[in-house]
Parts: C-alpha cells; sequence; structure tokens
C-alpha cells in the first residue's frame, strides 16, 4: 500500500515518497489523464486484462510496451520504473 501524498501543480504532478512500484505508477500516469484501461490497451494493441495485470503488477511491462507508454506520457523509462532521483551505490 502507498502512502504517497500527491500535489498538482499547474497540471504536473509531484510525488512525495520514492517507493512506488511501477504498476502504481502505470496506474497514476492513466488515471491522472482521466484515461480508461481499455484507452490504453487499445494504444498498446493488447486485451484490457492483460494491460490490467500491468497495473496489478501480476505481469511485468514489456520494454517495447514501457517505450510506447513513456513516449505516449511524455515521461522517462526512469520515472515509470521508479528509478528517478535514486542515487548509484
Amino acid at each position: 500500500m502507498c502512502l504517497c501524498q500527491h500535489k498538482f501543480v499547474s497540471s504536473a504532478i509531484i510525488i512525495l515518497g520514492d517507493n512506488m512500484e511501477t504498476y502504481e505508477i502505470l496506474r497514476n500516469l492513466r488515471e491522472d489523464r482521466d484515461l480508461t484501461q481499455q484507452n490504453i490497451a487499445d494504444l498498446l494493441k493488447i486485451g484490457r486484462t492483460m494491460y490490467r495485470r500491468y497495473e496489478t503488477g501480476e505481469t511485468e511491462i514489456p520494454i517495447r510496451h514501457l517505450k510506447v507508454l513513456c513516449t505516449y506520457y511524455g515521461v522517462t523509462s526512469d520515472h515509470v520504473l521508479g528509478l528517478s532521483g535514486k542515487a548509484k551505490k
């Protein structure tokens, strides 16, 4: 369960707390744009059930779909993968 807080700033989202999982980020990106799972499944040319599995963490998202979504949402793969702002060890 994510206890993150969201702040909306001029149509951009700042996510506080950096322990979000990829599936949570995918869901937030979609919901913030008032899109349905079917809308995104159509974009990816897959069934809604398969896309739902990405958003629930049941199935990992393939790189080819990650690339499409990053371009569509205008975000980096690091952001979607929850790696933004994490220092290398």
